[in-house]
């Protein structure tokens, strides 16, 4: 059996075409999946910001304590309303 040099430049051919398709359809896939953990990446650090304002929000003492004392109807404490008592230290 003898493989005329005509049909096997035509197999390659079609072999490099099938090739070259299948590169193609491979790297679409893969373009159309980076695009979609780009955008639950997005999605990710925007629920982590407003997470963390949150956190910065509610971890603040200072407002913790003025939300305190105005939602129980208390007057913040000023520096001069605090009385500092001596320490008695025995020898």
């Amino acid at each position: 059996m003898k493989i005329r040099p005509l049909n096997l430049i035509m197999a390659l051919a079609m072999c490099a075409l099938f090739i070259k398709i299948y590169q193609h359809h491979r790297l679409v896939r893969l373009t159309h999946a980076h695009q979609d953990l780009a955008l639950e990446h997005a999605s990710l650090m925007q629920e982590c910001i407003h997470l963390h304002k949150q956190y910065l929000r509610e971890s603040s003492t200072e407002k913790l304590y003025h939300e305190a004392c105005s939602s129980h109807g208390m007057q913040p404490l000023t520096s001069q309303q605090i009385v500092t008592l001596p320490v008695k230290r025995e020898s």
